[in-house]
């Protein structure tokens, strides 16, 4: 059951993957892909996912360390969704000097040792 758990994060992983490839073929909300939408994509994939993941295989959780990285890109997708979300309600252009994707980082760093103390077995 294992093996099957691992091999469906996989699978999945490799169709998440592969849909983020292709979409940055041209596909992008401010009409081009730049530096700019990397860093909103990949900032919670870095600053989150690796590292939760990373403790997760660590601990002998390797299910829930394949997952987590298998489906890295819905966390990119939500924070490009909560960047450009923000910036329609405001009613103003998405941020071009990265003070969004600053601000969002800290908040993934911050969520990630969060989760690390969480994780953590007290002494």
């Amino acid at each position: 059951m294992r093996a099957l758990n691992i091999l469906l994060a996989l699978a999945v992983g490799f169709v998440c993957w592969t849909l983020v490839a292709v979409l940055s073929g041209g596909v992008a909300p401010l009409g081009r892909v730049g530096g700019e939408e990397g860093l909103l994509f990949f900032t919670p994939v870095v600053c989150y996912a690796v590292p939760v993941a990373v403790l997760a295989l660590d601990a002998g959780r390797t299910g829930s360390g394949m997952w987590l990285l298998a489906t890295a890109p819905v966390l990119g997708a939500i924070n490009f969704a909560l960047v450009f979300g923000v910036s329609m309600a405001l009613q103003t252009p998405p941020d071009h000097n990265g003070l969004a994707a600053g601000v969002l980082a800290l908040v993934w760093i911050a969520l990630s040792l969060l989760t690390w103390r969480l994780a953590k077995p007290s002494a």
